[in-house]
């Protein structure tokens, strides 16, 4: 299961405002994820290349995912209301993410 929003706005922004994976989208007990998040970072890459936003999208997230929006190269910007940061995904990285992580995609 996957929960999440993404919309854009203002300024020609592009959301991502949350997400969330369910707990059986782990497996084994190294805890290992099955990328169920990163395909949804991949998708918001995706649709802001078509929108002519060069793959960028602001984040809002929970304190706790800290780490792994760092790992995939966003940058956090602030705080934001409710406990969440901002985080950036500029071009740059975004384009390295989506060339990382498309090995990962099945094309039939």
């Amino acid at each position: 299961r996957l929960d999440g929003l993404l919309s854009f706005r203002r300024q020609r922004r592009l959301y991502l405002d949350f997400f969330a994976t369910a707990p059986w989208n782990y497996y084994g007990t190294a805890g290992r994820m099955r990328r169920i998040g990163s395909g949804l970072v991949y998708f918001t890459i995706k649709t802001s290349l078509s929108l002519s936003l060069e793959g960028e999208f602001v984040l809002y997230a929970l304190g706790g995912s800290e780490q792994y929006c760092e790992k995939i190269g966003m940058v956090p910007t602030g705080d934001y209301k409710f406990g969440l940061k901002k985080y950036h995904m500029s071009k740059d990285k975004a384009l390295i993410f989506e060339g990382s992580f498309r090995k990962h995609i099945i094309t039939e």
